[in-house]
């Protein structure tokens, strides 16, 4: 009976400490991850507009994922805003989805990406060292000046 007290309890407890955990991600697995992969933005900018196979475009909605499950608390929230407003494009451009009505981005939908995207590109530079630039195939990794 005690066995079973003492187990329930330790149960009980590891439950809690897993509830609790803070699911956020952290700057040393943001930096990680934008430097294990590829540049965002790239991935997007390959797109081929007259080609109607957004698949392209689904591969930078995953690769956005991946940023948004490494992302810390400050910049979670801006990764969120680049995933579903990526995810919102494919949406509207997928051919086979046609049939399904599609939410116009609104003005403050954009001022809200586009701040989003500035955030987290400062907190790339910031943090991690890592310039977001578009036209490269990996993130490049700022090199520290000193005056």
């Amino acid at each position: 009976m005690i066995i079973v007290a003492v187990a329930a309890v330790a149960l009980l407890a590891g439950t809690v400490v897993f509830w609790s955990r803070d699911d956020a991600g952290s700057t040393a697995s943001f930096c990680a991850g934008l430097r294990g992969g590829e540049n965002p933005l790239d991935t997007f900018d390959r797109y081929d507009p007259s080609n109607a196979d957004t698949a392209q475009l689904q591969r930078g909605v995953d690769r956005l994922k991946q940023l948004e499950t490494a992302a810390p608390r400050e910049i979670k929230n801006d990764v969120k805003v680049l995933v579903d407003t990526a995810e919102q494009i494919v949406k509207a451009l997928d051919a086979a989805a046609k049939h399904q009505p599609v939410t116009d981005l609104s003005a403050a939908q954009v001022d809200q990406v586009r701040a989003a995207s500035q955030n987290v590109t400062r907190y790339a530079t910031e943090q991690c060292g890592v310039t977001l630039d578009s036209g490269s195939s990996a993130p490049n990794a700022s090199v520290p000046t000193t005056t």
